[in-house]
């Protein structure tokens, strides 16, 4: 975090932080006011007293309201906004370790903006009680005041770069233990038929062993600066009481003085406490920001049909200049592992292209691939995420792909996770149904072909035909669902 630069974020998340954050910080700047005032009034037996003691519970209510449920508030709302365009960014973005699952964590840390933003406003106004403590209590409360937030400044950053280090190795060791899970779990029958099951579970161990240490040193580096914070603002206020009692003892100050000055000693340090706080969640946002709303390192047009220039998907190959229009046909050939699913997931937007300039599309698209898992639940639910179609059009989508029968007219039958229930051949077919129910205008589809069996491969080329507006893009090695108007040969 950056004490030069306050309004770093920028959006009306941030915005709506630094606003909670000023107020807060004036309600229990005016709450500290009203307690001093209240002990004097109660010293001197005034009955005002129980008027500044309800003044004073009402400001530091209404300030840790905000700064507890509004700005969570605030974060929900800036976090379910990133959520809308998740899957979008799911492959769309490089990350350093390249896993997807990082975008989960992310999302969160992007309703971290509103917190931040808030402790930096009340940092800002932690001068304006310098000044006031200065007033009350004199030069030598405040040069304590200074003194000690100056040598917390350096410990804490040092303290903050040391856990941000270890977090970002946990979650290093972290992703690795759970990739590594999910392979041994997909290969458990192997392994045990090769004898090798207790190979695997020492590896586990040992990862997870590896795991856990690496929790612990970040977790005792967080601590590191809760502590400097906690102790150094203890010390302060302790000394600012201790020279405020002489000064009382001794004649040269009110009570009501002494009390602002200790009191507001006290908000000082706090603010400085919220900011050390905040310390590694400013860095986990801008982080996030850069992820999620970094602009693209090519040139991205929005136009109707995706256009490309020169676009090269795969090391090796040559590029690729095209411009989809409504009824092209575009068919991409060549040999298993010569790039035609990068080709196809750099035109949908979902990788970048290593060079070449990219239009993405504004217009619906169905991706039809053995990859694409539908999800637990309903047929209706997989075939209309936004439950905006009829029965009538569900079915009759179902039945332009060969999907019909016992098994398919009730819209209410559930599907496993990742399309349990349903063969490869039925998968892809009622992919293309809902690209059918979306009303797609563009069908990209990755070798499927010899998924599906002779009446079936006949029966959605006759769809295609009797649409002559779609636009479909289709890789395949041989047997190709359309009656290609152009090709491409993925080779060098």
């Amino acid at each position: 975090m950056n004490i030069s630069r306050p309004h770093a974020f920028v959006g009306a998340a941030a915005r709506r932080g630094r606003i909670i954050g000023t107020l807060a910080a004036l309600l229990s700047g005016l709450s500290a006011f009203w307690l001093a005032e209240m002990v004097t009034s109660l010293a001197h037996k005034q009955s005002s007293g129980l008027l500044y003691a309800l003044g004073a519970w009402v400001s530091k209510y209404l300030a840790t309201r905000l700064l507890t449920t509004t700005v969570l508030q605030v974060g929900n709302g800036e976090r379910n906004r990133a959520r809308t365009g998740f899957f979008s960014l799911l492959s769309a973005r490089r990350r350093s370790r390249g896993y997807v699952g990082d975008l989960v964590q992310q999302a969160d840390r992007l309703g971290l903006i509103p917190v931040v933003q808030a402790s930096y406003a009340n940092l800002r106004l932690a001068p304006v009680s310098l000044i006031v403590v200065f007033l009350a209590g004199g030069w030598m409360s405040t040069a304590v005041a200074v003194a000690l937030i100056a040598i917390s400044v350096p410990l804490y950053i040092k303290a903050g770069r040391d856990s941000e280090l270890l977090a970002e190795r946990y979650e290093a060791d972290r992703t690795e233990l759970e990739l590594r899970e999910l392979q041994l779990l997909e290969s458990g029958q192997e392994l045990r038929g090769l004898g090798a099951s207790e190979f695997a579970a020492e590896e586990i161990s040992a990862l997870s062993a590896r795991e856990h240490r690496s929790a612990l040193r970040a977790v005792r580096a967080a601590l590191q600066s809760s502590l400097i914070t906690e102790f150094l603002s203890g010390v302060g206020i302790g000394l600012v009481a201790m020279i405020s009692g002489f000064a009382l003892l001794g004649s040269r100050t009110t009570l009501l003085r002494a009390l602002i000055a200790v009191l507001f000693t006290n908000e000082l340090f706090t603010a400085v406490r919220r900011f050390g706080s905040e310390f590694h969640q400013s860095e986990e946002a801008e982080a996030a920001l850069r992820i999620f709303y970094a602009p693209s390192t090519h040139a991205k047009t929005l136009v109707r049909f995706p256009q490309a220039n020169n676009v090269v998907a795969t090391p090796g190959r040559k590029p690729v200049s095209f411009a989809l229009a409504p009824g092209a046909r575009i068919l991409v050939t060549g040999p298993s592992g010569s790039g035609k699913t990068s080709f196809l997931e750099v035109l949908l937007g979902l990788r970048e292209p290593l060079s070449g300039e990219l239009s993405i599309g504004d217009l619906p698209i169905a991706y039809v691939t053995p990859r694409e898992y539908l999800f637990a639940g309903t047929l209706r639910e997989n075939l209309d995420p936004s439950t905006v179609r009829s029965d009538t059009e569900l079915t009759d989508a179902l039945g332009l792909v060969g999907l019909t029968g016992p098994r398919f007219s009730v819209l209410s039958a559930v599907i496993g996770p990742n399309g349990e229930g349903l063969s490869s051949g039925e998968q892809v077919r009622f992919l293309l149904a809902r690209g059918i129910v979306a009303q797609a205008q563009l069908f990209v589809i990755d070798d499927v072909a010899g998924l599906l069996d002779l009446k079936t491969r006949k029966l959605v080329s006759a769809f295609f035909l009797s649409q002559p507006h779609l636009g479909v893009v289709e890789a395949a090695i041989d047997r190709p669902l359309i009656t290609p108007t152009s090709r491409f040969e993925m080779s060098a």
